[in-house]
């Protein structure tokens, strides 16, 4: 049923089961929120099944913007490297995130796909012309170019997934 009402994104929901897991039996509050330092939760894997897990550290970002997580399973410790897409380094194939908002570039305002990059490198643009296009949920929202300028940089390409307050261009 689901399939014959949003083809689409019944697809994106089996590619994310296949690819991700299933988070089902993660507690609301963990998969929301995640975990601080210190803490423990109980993390239901399937009926019957719970392990116990307990975030010991999360360290700096590398240079690569990895960082190191530590923590324990059912008492055994373990580490792995994770890529922080919010750590604001630039990684070859990695989209760059800012805190910080300039006049000069456009960031996306909605989590979406840049479904149309209406400019190229070295275009130029008056402040308010459209420079790519953002669809979420069916809906398209016009990025606007703040400034006139040329286009200095492009950061997203087209067709790739955008997050909200993720960089799309850069104007001089």
């Amino acid at each position: 049923m689901s399939y014959a009402l949003y083809p689409k994104v019944f697809e994106d929901y089996i590619k994310s089961m296949n690819t991700e897991g299933s988070f089902r039996y993660v507690g609301s509050d963990v998969f929301f929120h995640g975990m601080k330092e210190g803490e423990v939760s109980d993390i239901k894997i399937a009926e019957g099944k719970e392990l116990t897990v307990k975030l010991i550290e999360i360290k700096a970002p590398d240079v690569e913007g990895f960082r190191e997580v530590l923590f324990e399973v059912n008492g055994n410790r373990s580490n792995i490297k994770v890529l922080d897409k919010d750590a604001g380094v630039a990684v070859a194939g990695q989209s760059v995130v800012f805190a910080g908002k300039t006049t000069h570039t456009r960031w996306a305002q909605i989590p979406g796909k840049n479904s149309e990059g209406i400019v190229a490198d070295k275009d130029e643009v008056k402040e308010g012309d459209p420079i790519a296009i953002i669809e979420a949920m069916k809906m398209e929202s016009n990025i606007l170019a703040t400034a006139n300028g040329i286009i200095d940089k492009i950061y997203v390409e087209e067709g790739k997934e955008v997050k909200a307050n993720e960089l799309i261009v850069k104007i001089s």
